[in-house]
């Protein structure tokens, strides 16, 4: 399913919203209950540095900007670029 998204008329910039992969969701649930930074940081360093991780990324990130959730971005945005492109 990875990379589908589903179609809702008129919503998301293209109206095409990510379908989160089960790897995604852990990291939208984890995210949005710990609270200390260094925490969230050391768990998403684990990761493997892959295409599907970005994906699993930037589409956990939309899901928190769709909900409003400011600081759990900060956390993942932080941590994602900073390894990412290290």
């Amino acid at each position: 399913m990875r990379g589908q998204g589903w179609k809702y008329g008129s919503g998301f910039v293209d109206g095409i919203f990510p379908v989160l992969s089960p790897v995604a969701h852990q990291i939208l649930n984890f995210v949005r209950k710990e609270v200390d930074p260094n925490i969230v940081w050391a768990a998403l360093d684990t990761l493997p540095v892959t295409h599907e991780t970005w994906d699993d990324l930037v589409n956990v990130a939309v899901q928190l900007r769709l909900n409003k959730q400011w600081d759990p971005i900060a956390l993942v945005s932080k941590s994602c670029f900073i390894s990412f492109i290290m």
